[in-house]
């Protein structure tokens, strides 16, 4: 499997509560939710459109922003986060962060989201998060990492992932 195709365009829902497992080994656990195995390094290196999973922690989120309008005339806004998953770039040593702009549907009010201040309370608390349906795409400017672009898809979502392998030795480690 080549890095580039860490995700698929095809989305599927599965129900994991109503899934029968048979574990292979005796002391294998049930997962409790899909664990992205992809390092955010590995995503920033696309080189195409490109759909992709991260698990990782919540290190800065900006105030929220106008962010246009539904076709259905639904006020959207939009708030900047900045992702670490401890990875680091090849060549510097440095750990990576990954800048993704997120979009969501504002309160019917004009209030910002439930989303934002769960992002908020994350970052604060330094809790693991998985985000599904991140959206990478090469760009050009001044202000994209790397030459890309990060946003989140219609079809973004994410969940606290403190009870992951993962997400608890990134709690643990920063």
């Amino acid at each position: 499997i080549r890095d580039r195709y860490n995700s698929a365009p095809k989305s599927e829902v599965i129900s994991m509560l109503n899934t029968t497992w048979s574990p292979v080994l005796t002391s294998v656990g049930k997962p409790s939710m899909p664990e992205p195995t992809i390092a955010i390094v590995k995503s920033m290196e696309i080189e195409q459109e490109q759909a992709f999973d991260v698990l990782a922690l919540v290190q800065k989120v900006s105030e929220s922003l106008p962010g246009g309008k539904t076709t259905t005339g639904q006020h959207r806004l939009r708030c900047h986060v900045l992702l670490n998953d401890g990875s680091t770039h090849d060549d510097t040593g440095k750990v990576c962060h990954l800048p993704v702009t997120i979009f969501a549907d504002a309160k019917m009010n004009g209030e910002e989201p439930i989303l934002f201040q769960q992002l908020r309370d994350a970052a604060q608390s330094k809790t693991a998060m998985a985000f599904f349906g991140i959206q990478g795409n090469k760009s050009t400017g001044d202000n994209n990492a790397d030459g890309c672009s990060f946003q989140s898809s219609f079809d973004f979502f994410c969940v606290e992932a403190s009870n992951t392998k993962k997400g608890r030795d990134l709690e643990e480690r920063w």
